[in-house]
């Protein structure tokens, strides 16, 4: 499907912004290679090349699915006026540096806006009326495109619940052994300090997103932190309990009674004692 659709793929990130860990900011990819006009410093003659593109919604709202098919149609619009652009230009036989230019900061096009507009004012129906037990029967009207919606949870209130471990308990059932998420659930009860280790963004705060979850009908009390960026690292050493995730090693390494989980692969350092 993301091959006809002629994206690369789509991810998913949280952010943290309270310190309660209560403050979630959900983030939403969709990204594919483009196509441009490069002019040579050298000849001055114009060559069609590739780039990364990216789409990213920030939300607090935990409707990824949706999420992803308003990306999808912000992604098709813009297809449609580079290739518009790219055969237009190419039909003129000549290049003019300053409508290319122009073309090139144009990020969104103003049916791209007025879609963002409408979704933003979308009606949502309640999740009494859209829950799993129905879901896909509901849509949702954005700008003309009549798009299917659900909640992930009959009750709204478990909808961060219900999305989180939507999420993120595929990949750590995909990623550890039974026994690694039984220590990990062990530390958890204990709580313990708990680090998340893996270089894929999208598995690494959807992991940390869904790990409080383990341990219901008890609730993880202390520090969330979804993402440490590497400037950050100091607060690894904290001695207070929390569950954080890092993208990378730090320098420094961690303390002896840190619980560490590499996602990629599969171990659990630190938690002999457990």
């Amino acid at each position: 499907d993301a091959g006809q659709q002629g994206w690369l793929g789509r991810s998913s990130f949280l952010l943290s912004t309270g310190e309660d860990g209560q403050g979630k900011l959900y983030g939403i990819c969709l990204y594919w290679n483009e196509p441009f006009l490069s002019k040579d410093p050298a000849s001055g003659e114009y060559r069609k090349l590739q780039s990364r593109r990216c789409f990213c919604i920030l939300t607090r709202l935990p409707f990824f699915e949706i999420h992803y098919k308003v990306l999808a149609m912000l992604v098709r619009d813009r297809a449609f006026h580079v290739d518009r652009f790219l055969e237009n230009t190419a039909g003129q036989g000549t290049y003019d540096d300053g409508a290319i230019e122009e073309h090139r900061r144009t990020i969104i096009s103003t049916s791209a806006v007025r879609l963002l507009q409408s979704y933003y004012a979308a009606a949502v129906p309640p999740p009494s009326l859209s829950g799993p037990s129905t879901r896909g029967s509901h849509t949702v009207s954005i700008e003309g495109h009549v798009v299917p919606f659900s909640w992930d949870a009959e009750d709204e209130l478990r909808q961060p619940e219900a999305a989180a471990v939507r999420l993120g308990m595929p990949y750590i059932f995909a990623h550890l052994s039974i026994a690694n998420i039984i220590t990990l659930i062990t530390a958890l009860l204990l709580e313990r300090r708990i680090v998340v280790q893996c270089s894929d963004l999208a598995v690494l705060t959807s992991t940390v997103m869904a790990l409080p979850w383990l341990v219901r009908p008890f609730a993880w009390q202390t520090s969330f932190i979804p993402l440490v960026p590497p400037s950050l690292y100091t607060f690894l050493s904290a001695p207070v309990p929390y569950i954080a995730g890092i993208l990378t090693y730090p320098v420094g390494g961690y303390d002896d009674d840190v619980v560490v989980v590499h996602m990629e692969a599969d171990q659990v350092v630190g938690a002999d004692d457990l």
